[in-house]
């Protein structure tokens, strides 16, 4: 049925919602002009009949720019996965519009006659991949409520005047401009601001003053905030500066997720981990190359999620990242391309027993850590556990990754122990002098052990489990032979050398 059958010829219809097709041409719409009064074109996406999940739908030119322009009512026009390029240029006369979406469109700009809709309240670009520019009078926009730019990766620079737009209540995206380097003080004004705030560009501030003028900490309906420096750490950027830069944009303390990105600071602010942010839920601190130290976490009450990537810096992380109250509510923990990061077992299996669920009161351990680094894998998982799988965890044993393998498709495990990795391991452990690593393994094995017989008793009646339990208690046994058999050729390479030392001294 086309969409003209669907009102039944009723001029007096002001409101038209549909499914859209793969080709929504002319015909489909024939004699819809005829809705004089029509205040409302709402494009419906369903994805069924096995559509590819991101499939987009095409919009006949005709009915673009010819049809819809014809509706001098319209307020909601909703233009959802259509994979048009462009918008009519003489869209702005369509002077009543209030609601806009573009979402997933293939759009690079808008028209300026955009500009001229002074009564349009909503304007969503979500996922509109190709946009590279908003137009330069969008400030004349006063009623705008919500600018939605979320994945719109094109889109590197905004237009000055920004601040006008005092009714903003969602601005997902803001962009300080290499050009404009007082730029961030536009958030100054925009006092209404709730939901999520991406900042890009802030290694393009020059000035601290316009970065207090921000004042995040007075926006108190933001709880989701993201701040994002250049990936690129070129000799230029100045690191104290960004340490100013951080610390002035400490956020309100309604703040739920916090997300960091390529901050070029050497350490974190000391707002980031205070627990007057009693409400954050999640944490993501990614590519701070230079930062040395880690903040400390564990006395956020609610703490859930706390992601930590590519910070090449950190050697250790100890009792200050845990502190005293040790991660209450976490849930997931993930550190991932920490390359300078030494003695990380023992730390993390502290934490792990302070904080992750594994201890005999609690009765549903939903917890995990996640290794995920040049020295670390990855973690099984099922439905009512995660569980530490760990390999590679100190740099000394970087060279023997390829004899460890993990398969959480079937469950199985290898143990070096049934490869020729173990004599290899032995002549390694020989050459290169590592008894006191091994020790330090061996303790951290220990503890293993403790936590594995903890998940062992509460994990009895998955039969899933209870064979990758079975097979994972053979290669920690497996382990503890390898460490016996290093201790043993250990002490008999230090009985030798003290015997030869001795007889050399008396046949001389």
């Amino acid at each position: 049925m086309g969409v003209s059958e669907a009102y039944n010829k009723n001029e007096n219809v002001r409101h038209l919602s549909f499914v859209s097709s793969k080709y929504d041409i002319l015909k489909r719409f024939k004699n819809i002009s005829e809705l004089k009064q029509l205040r409302t074109f709402l494009a419906l996406y369903t994805g069924i009949n096995n559509e590819r999940r991101y499939e987009h739908r095409i919009l006949s030119y005709d009915v673009l720019h010819k049809i819809l322009l014809e509706f001098k009512c319209l307020k909601v026009l909703s233009l959802y996965r259509y994979s048009m390029s462009e918008l009519p240029n003489n869209i702005g006369h369509l002077k009543l519009l209030c609601h806009l979406d573009l979402s997933w469109s293939y759009i690079t700009r808008l028209p300026d006659s955009v500009t001229t809709l002074y009564n349009i309240k909503t304007l969503i670009l979500y996922r509109c991949s190709y946009l590279v520019e908003l137009p330069r009078e969008i400030k004349n926009l006063i009623e705008l409520h919500e600018l939605n730019l979320d994945y719109t990766k094109s889109l590197l620079e905004m237009p000055s005047g920004i601040s006008s737009l005092t009714k903003l209540q969602t601005l997902s995206k803001f962009i300080v401009s290499v050009g404009d380097k007082h730029q961030i003080r536009e958030l100054q004004e925009l006092t209404r601001l709730r939901g999520k705030l991406s900042i890009y560009g802030l290694d393009n501030v020059q000035d601290i003053k316009d970065v207090r003028c921000a004042n995040l900490k007075g926006k108190e309906g933001l709880d989701d905030i993201t701040l994002i420096w250049s990936s690129e750490f070129y000799d230029s950027r100045n690191l104290e500066l960004e340490m100013n830069v951080l610390n002035s944009l400490e956020p309100t303390k309604n703040l739920k997720v916090l997300q960091i990105e390529s901050y070029g600071g050497n350490y974190f602010p000391s707002w980031l981990g205070k627990p007057y942010f009693a409400n954050m839920e999640r944490i993501a601190l990614l590519g701070c190359k230079k930062c040395k130290s880690l903040p400390s976490f564990g006395n956020l009450p609610l703490l859930k999620y706390l992601r930590i990537e590519g910070m090449d810096r950190v050697e250790r992380v100890g009792p200050e990242f845990y502190g005293s109250k040790s991660f209450p509510n976490l849930k997931t923990l993930e550190f991932e391309n920490m390359l300078s990061w030494v003695d990380c077992l023992n730390s993390l299996t502290h934490t792990m027993y302070l904080s992750k669920g594994f201890q005999a009161e609690r009765s549903s351990p939903r917890h995990a850590i996640i290794l995920k680094t040049s020295f670390l894998k990855n973690v099984v998982r099922w439905d009512d556990i995660y569980f530490l799988v760990i390999h590679r965890a100190t740099t000394w044993y970087k060279d023997f990754n390829k004899h460890f393998s993990y398969s959480t498709g079937d469950l199985q495990l290898s143990s070096p122990a049934n490869t020729t990795a173990y004599s290899n391991f032995l002549k390694y452990a020989r050459k290169h002098n590592v008894d006191v690593e091994i020790n330090k393994w061996h303790k951290t094995l220990t503890l293993i052990n403790v936590v594995l017989s903890d998940v062992e008793q509460k994990q009895s009646n998955n039969a899933l489990v209870k064979v990758w339990l079975r097979d994972l208690r053979a290669l920690v046994y497996d382990l503890e032979d390898v460490f016996d058999e290093i201790n043993y050729e250990a002490l008999g390479r230090k009985f030798t050398v003290d015997s030869h030392g001795i007889f050399g001294r008396k046949l001389s």
